[in-house]
């Protein structure tokens, strides 16, 4: 009974060594498959940033690569502001639309085009964007120069 008992003994220990030895060599595996983990985990974070900036960078040439808007069609803008605003990088309805009308304001003052009002024009513009040509002609009718009446 002693060689039996002793044979159980051995046996059970031998199975607590290998599961040791497993836990040991699983556990460093494990941690390295962590890291490899966490690291592709950073690269492609750091790819969808790259992914959207491309993304806005196509979008930045796309529009400035659009066929320019007939901004002539704006009340008080003529060929030379039209001229002026395209070299300042608005060449379309939707840009005129979102500009800040006090940068236009100093551009037109640079130019010696200060009696140029451009306060309607982004009103203007996002008409002419929208393609809402009859509210277009609507505003115009009420404007003098590109004025108020």
């Amino acid at each position: 009974m002693d060689n039996t008992f002793l044979a159980i003994v051995l046996l059970i220990g031998c199975f607590l060594l290998g599961l040791l030895i497993g836990w040991l060599i699983w556990g460093r595996k494990l941690g390295q498959v962590k890291e490899s983990l966490a690291k592709a985990e950073k690269t492609l974070g750091d790819r969808d940033k790259e992914i959207i900036s491309l993304k806005g960078q196509l979008s930045t040439l796309e529009a400035a690569a659009a066929a320019p808007d007939d901004l002539t069609l704006i009340e008080g803008i003529g060929p030379k502001i039209q001229d002026l605003l395209q070299s300042i990088g608005i060449k379309t309805f939707p840009q005129l639309a979102a500009a800040d009308v006090s940068r236009i304001s100093d551009m037109l003052r640079s130019a010696g085009l200060a009696m140029a009002n451009p306060g309607t024009w982004p009103q203007q513009a996002q008409l002419a964007a929208e393609g809402a040509w009859e509210a277009l002609e609507e505003l115009q009718e009420e404007l003098k120069g590109g004025r108020q009446a």
